[in-house]
Formats: structure tokens, sequence, C-alpha cells
């Protein structure tokens, strides 16, 4: 996983003692000064010792992570806020320092550790079923509904919630949660990350609502967010920068939605081609040098989307249609001529499905059900 830009830069300043830097800071180095030091270390004594040892070595202090999760899930702080956002600071400075294998430990004993309690949970399931039977006060209704509600969310979404509040964080559980996805394709009888996975998932839908900034990406956008196209490319790999180029060329547009903690990272992008008509075959469409329409663009009266991609982290999270809805708006306003939208999209195993039906025996008798049985 790749840890945010922000976050990483925010764990450089973290490390001398510096409040962390916020995008767009990478140029600029806050003044240190012994007060503002003295500050920082008096919220947080403990900052230098035990954890960042443990986040500088090859393993991961399962005792020490408890001990931090636990502060930041049960605000276990006397500080206030400014200390829990050290705290969570030092979790997420941890976290990106660990390896692979460690860090699937990490999840997982979040995942396994920090999960709805079950003893709170059938202990106030109890307390409202009585409670509802005995008293018809809607106050108390009320109150036993709540402690029921509340026992039976996780304990991990504390700490979503606590990251989410960082510059960057938003970023980061993304990434993390690639993390996760990863861990179940490995272990799929792992029910608990998969729960977690799905909290998450929940999270980050609710966060994006209404922090989301259309943009239209060119060749000339920076260098960071042209990469990260190739990157995050999952339907046809990127070749090359001039591959890339190509794509970004005239007759050709790429749009994405960035998110506002995370300006130049896309979310969700889609590439698309203005065309004279629907093409048949995306192949043309990749190699095709010159602009598919010999008018220009401007004349274009078709416009294909053939390629929709987004963040592994946010599989499950549908920001794909919502896109494309935002994009044909954008297009229609640019470009008027424009009269036909359409995607060509793969069909996962369409071809195996399609070759069972073409043979000459089911040819010369078409069977009136095409469904295939479930293996």
């Amino acid at each position: 996983m790749t840890v945010p830009a922000a976050l990483l830069h925010a764990s450089s300043h973290q490390h001398k003692g510096l409040p962390p830097a916020r995008d767009g800071d990478e140029l600029s180095r806050p003044l240190e000064s012994a007060g503002v030091r003295e500050f920082w270390d008096n919220m947080c004594p403990e900052r230098q010792t035990d954890m960042s040892r443990t986040a500088k070595s090859a393993g991961l202090d399962i005792a020490e992570l408890r001990k931090l999760l636990t502060t930041i899930i049960h605000k276990k702080t006397r500080s206030g806020a400014v200390a829990m956002e050290l705290y969570t600071h030092r979790c997420c400075d941890l976290y990106g320092s660990l390896s692979d294998a460690d860090r699937t430990v990490f999840l997982r004993t979040l995942a396994h550790e920090f999960c709805a309690p079950k003893g709170a949970a059938l202990e106030a399931a109890s307390a409202y079923i009585e409670g509802a039977t005995r008293s018809p006060d809607p106050a108390q209704s009320a109150h036993l509904a709540r402690t029921l509600r509340d026992s039976l969310t996780p304990q991990y979404t504390e700490l979503f919630d606590q990251i989410n509040r960082l510059p960057g964080g938003f970023a980061f559980l993304v990434h993390m949660r690639a993390d996760m996805l990863a861990h179940i394709r490995e272990d799929r009888q792992d029910t608990a990350a998969r729960a977690m996975s799905d909290a998450l998932m929940k999270k980050l839908e609710t966060w994006i609502i209404g922090t989301l900034d259309l943009k239209r990406i060119t060749w000339n956008s920076p260098a960071y967010t042209i990469e990260k196209l190739g990157q995050y490319e999952s339907v046809h790999a990127v070749k090359s920068w001039l591959d890339v180029k190509r794509r970004l060329g005239n007759g050709r547009r790429c749009f994405g939605f960035f998110h506002r903690s995370v300006p130049m990272e896309p979310l969700v992008f889609v590439w698309v081609a203005l065309t004279d008509s629907i093409t048949s075959n995306v192949q043309s469409i990749l190699r095709e040098r010159e602009p598919t329409s010999p008018h220009g663009e401007e004349n274009a009266e078709c416009a294909i989307f053939y390629s929709i991609n987004s963040q592994l982290g946010l599989s499950g999270v549908d920001l794909g249609n919502f896109l494309i809805k935002r994009v044909v708006g954008v297009l229609r306003a640019e470009l008027p001529n424009i009269s036909t939208f359409c995607t060509l999209s793969p069909l996962p195993r369409f071809r195996a499905w399609l070759d069972q039906w073409l043979t000459p025996e089911r040819l010369a008798n078409p069977p009136t059900d095409m469904g295939i049985p479930v293996q």
C-alpha cells in the first residue's frame, strides 16, 4: 500500500516534533521554536519512546499496538482533542512503517479485538427487551435503544472517524481498505476482517458526499496526477508516457473525481474518445494516433467511455455511474454536436459463455433457455 503523501509528509514533521503538514505545504517548512516543541512534548510525553522505536523496528509490538488503539478508541486521555490527534497520527505513522505481513497483523488485531463486544451487546439487548415490556416511558425506551445501538457499533469505527479528521486521512483510509481487501482475498474465512472492510466502505460512502470535485485531466495536469492514471488503470494497461499522452491528446478526454483533502489524486476516473460514430473495437481507440474524427473534435458526434477505474480501496462504492452522468453534462455543454454517448465496457467471462453456445449442434437447434447452470 502506498501511504498518502500528505501523511508521509506529516510523519516526517512529526518525528521532528512539528505539527503535521497539510497538502500543498511541501515547499514550506514551519518554524520550530522551543516553546512550540515543549508544548507538543508535554501534550504527549511518551511520543518518542516505545511506539516510535516499535515503528522503526522490523516487528510489531502487539502489546503497544493494543495500548495505542485502546487509547484512541476509548479516548483514554485527559489532554483533549489535540493529544487525541497526536495519538492518531502516531497510529498512522506506525501503520505506514510496517511490512505487508505486519499490516495484516495490525488489521487482524483491529478487526478481532476491537469489534462490537458480544457481552455488552447481549446485556444491552436484554435491558432493552425488559424495558420495552415493563416501562412505557418514551425517554427510557429511547435511552435503552441508543445504548443497544451503540453496543452493536464496532469499536474500530471510532478509529476511522479519528483518522478521517486528519489532513489526508480520507486517502489513508482508502489505502488501508485496499489492504483489507487484499487480506480478505488471501484469507476468505476471516469474516471479522470482511465485516470491518464493509463498515469502512459505508463510512467512505458517507464521507464522500459533498466532497468530490470533477476535474478534467490533461497532459498539462501535475505529473503526480498523470502518474496515478497509469497506476490505477486496471482495464487497458498504460504502456508508457507516450501512451498516456495519446490518451489525453486531441479527440480524447479524461475526467476524474477528486476528494478535497487529496486534490491531486483521482478517486475514480474515466477515459473518453470523441468519434464520428460508435466504434466496435476498443483496440482501434487505443492504437489510434490521430483523432478518430477527421473533422476535429468539435464536430464529433459520439462520445465513447471506454475505460473507467477507481482506487481499490473504494471497491463497492458506486462512483462510476455518478461520474459518467456528470461527464455527459460537461461534454454536452462543451461539444453540442455530440448526440450519442456509449460505453465499451468488457464483460467478464462473456467469451467463455458465448463459446458454449456457438457450436454446430446448438446453432442448428437454438435453445429457448440461454442460461448456464450454476457450477
